[in-house]
């Protein structure tokens, strides 16, 4: 056995708030550096992982390293800077380097960062992995002289001179991923994955296009490099035996399909789901520019999956403006009605207020996105993130970008005294897109995630489109503006919301934290939370039974306007009934099987793959609406998880960030002729 001790200590951390549990991936961004590291060196280094503020804390408590890593986003950058300065002040001998992609890579973005972090040595930009190991070659062969001498003559480190000047010599990117081995082959991520968080996999870096709200595609990573086949399988078959009851995967490829090999890698996903039957999704970002092997990819991963294509905007002039006027939509709009014909669901992301686009725009790009049929419509604003074009002072005063502040769900958190907010930099106008608008957007948005992607109107929507040709968002837009008038709760419920919409932003980042770090604030944000609107609203429907009741009588009173048509009154009976108790699930309950007779059209807007071509409104079925154990059981480990016993209302939020239809009812048919 052998006794030496470790030349050099390394701590790696990718820190999350862990006030409120999450759903968090593990730590591949850092393990790959570890793995590289001990690959090199062996004993010669101790090289420790963590997630977790409190773990890193206390184990710095514990033993000192003599080099700490953290790695950079936009959703910890504040928790970093709170952990670094205090790691700092109290163990000043520590070399503290962070990484990452949220920071301007021009010389005075780099200095101005380093430069508001005092407790910072170097920012190592782009990927870690070689200019780490160089680094500690240095650090072992130099043994006694400090990091700072020698960090001159490593490209992709930059720190400030003793004047203040910056140092920084760009790196070379890495060529051959090959190079770096497995962190899940060799045990590094083992305890994370046991903890339950969620696997993340790379099968190839880069990314070719330049979207300017982005940071996947900038300057030094837009050469695509692969990993290694074998590898990919390798780590997909230990993940899959290590924890074969977690739910989700993730790949972080910009552009999983870019490659014919994508295929392959499609198909051994798929061949490990089916002997892996706890695996119920694999997130992948698909390809800009190959919607036929998109397609097939779908296929290969299973019908479970919901392949995603970004459409973005389908506004021309906001398309040229974010350099996303190269992708061709006619063929991935088309595609999607492909996938459709064969029974596959399919999701896209739009997002709102990109640089010319108008509000009317915008509504037309949510149009297109109904009428092509995509499933799953993620709508959202630009977030700014530091590196991105988009982000930098000549696009902010070429399109009159305004920007405001708000917290991130879950992004808070007081850790051994350590007091931390994480908050995002989103876009509110432009010269195009005024705020009142966007205010009226976060409404709408709303609606189109409860109604059409949670499920709650969909039937309606579908309804309504076949028989009146409207198209689901100006329903949604009705909602929005009918008189509510005898519907109290509910107009108290929608004043709520667009006030909320209003008072959850602050001009800047010190704004933010002045009001929240407030004793009374500080304690009310750690006792009570603070969620994105989409869940915490739709969780409020969801426990409150009339303020349900009531939303759903508002709904008919517009929809009977347009139609009294039998199917509409039986579609009202069948939505309304579709749910379950969050507290049911939660104590154990038996959740009660319902059956209910009706038109087969009726079927055909909720079940559509179960009608097979008889047609007609005569011939009546039953709707049986049965709860699935298994899924149940899974939602009630989530709602323990999440504390349902102390916060319901947090409990719920969060297990609707994973399971968007949670406490809705499996449906199946029946059919009497």
């Amino acid at each position: 056995m052998n006794n030496i001790s470790p030349r050099v200590c390394i701590y790696l951390a990718d820190l999350v708030h862990s006030h409120t549990p999450g759903n968090y991936v593990v730590p591949l961004n850092v393990a790959n550096i570890a793995g590289y590291l001990i690959k090199e060196y062996g004993n010669d280094v101790e090289v420790r992982i963590f997630k977790y503020p409190e773990a890193l804390i206390e184990a710095i408590e514990n033993k000192q390293p003599d080099i700490l890593g953290l790695s950079n986003y936009f959703w910890n950058n504040e928790l970093n800077m709170a952990i670094g300065g205090c790691v700092a002040r109290k163990f000043p001998k520590i070399f503290i380097i962070m990484g990452g992609p949220s920071i301007r890579t021009d010389p005075e973005g780099i200095k101005s960062f380093i430069k508001r972090r005092e407790f910072l040595d170097s920012y190592l930009l782009f990927e870690g992995e070689k200019p780490f190991v160089r680094l500690i070659n240095k650090f072992l062969q130099d043994d006694g002289i400090p990091i700072d001498s020698y960090l001159k003559d490593i490209s992709g480190f930059a720190f400030l001179s003793a004047q203040g000047n910056l140092i920084y010599t760009p790196p070379e990117i890495l060529n051959d991923l090959s190079d770096i081995p497995s962190p899940y082959l060799h045990g590094l991520l083992d305890e994370f994955l046991l903890d339950g968080l969620i696997p993340l996999f790379e099968s190839n870096r880069g990314c070719p296009f330049s979207c300017t709200f982005c940071t996947w595609g900038i300057g030094a990573l837009k050469k695509v490099r692969k990993f290694p086949l074998d590898r990919i399988y390798d780590e997909m078959e230990y993940v899959a035996r290590l924890v074969p009851k977690s739910p989700f995967w993730i790949f972080a490829d910009a552009n999983f399909g870019i490659f014919p090999r994508d295929v392959e890698i499609a198909k051994r996903i798929g061949e490990i789901k089916a002997k892996t039957p706890s695996l119920s999704r694999v997130t992948i970002w698909t390809s800009k520019i190959k919607p036929e092997r998109n397609k097939e990819i779908a296929r290969l991963m299973g019908k479970l999956e919901r392949p995603l294509i970004a459409i973005q905007t389908c506004d021309p002039v906001a398309q040229k403006n974010i350099k996303r006027d190269n992708i061709k939509q006619e063929s991935a709009l088309r595609l999607v009605r492909e996938i459709k014909q064969e029974g596959w669901e399919v999701s896209t992301d739009v997002l709102c207020g990109l640089p010319g686009e108008t509000y009317e725009s915008h509504l037309k790009t949510l149009r297109i996105a109904f009428d092509v049929g995509f499933d799953f419509i993620d709508v959202g604003n630009v977030v700014m993130l530091p590196g991105s074009e988009l982000e930098n002072n000549e696009s902010r005063d070429k399109f009159g970008l305004r920007t405001k502040f708000r917290i991130r769900q879950g992004s808070y958190g007081e850790y051994n005294g350590i007091k931390a907010i994480d908050c995002e930099e989103i876009i509110r106008s432009t010269t195009s897109f005024n705020e009142n608008e966007m205010i009226r957007c976060r409404l709408l948005h709303w609606l189109v995630w409860l109604s059409w992607n949670a499920g709650f109107l969909k039937p309606l929507l579908l309804f309504l489109h076949r028989e009146s040709q409207l198209n689901p968002l100006d329903f949604i837009l009705k909602i929005m503006d009918e008189d509510k008038t005898g519907f109290p709760r509910i107009k108290e419920f929608f004043e709520k919301f667009l006030k909320e919409s209003r008072d959850e932003w602050f001009d800047n980042i010190k704004e933010l934290q002045t009001y929240y770090f407030e004793m009374n604030n500080w304690q009310r944000l750690l006792t009570e939370g603070f969620a994105k609107m989409n869940f915490s609203y739709t969780t409020e429907l969801i426990l409150c039974h009339e303020l349900r009741g009531e939303f759903y009588g508002f709904l008919y009173n517009i929809a009977k306007k347009m139609t009294s048509s039998n199917i509409l009154q039986e579609i009202f009976l069948i939505s309304r009934e579709n749910h379950i108790s969050p507290r049911d699930i939660f104590e154990n309950n038996t959740i009660s099987e319902k059956e209910y007779h009706v038109l087969q059209e009726t079927l055909s807007y909720f079940l559509p793959s179960s009608i097979t071509g008889q047609g007609g409104t005569t011939n009546s079925c039953c709707i049986m609406l049965k709860p699935d154990d298994s899924k149940v059981e899974t939602i009630r480990s989530y709602l323990i998880k999440c504390g349902f016993m102390t916060n319901q209302n947090h409990a719920v939020q969060k297990t609707l960030e994973p399971f968007i239809k949670a406490f809705q009812y499996d449906l199946s048919c029946s059919t009497n002729h």
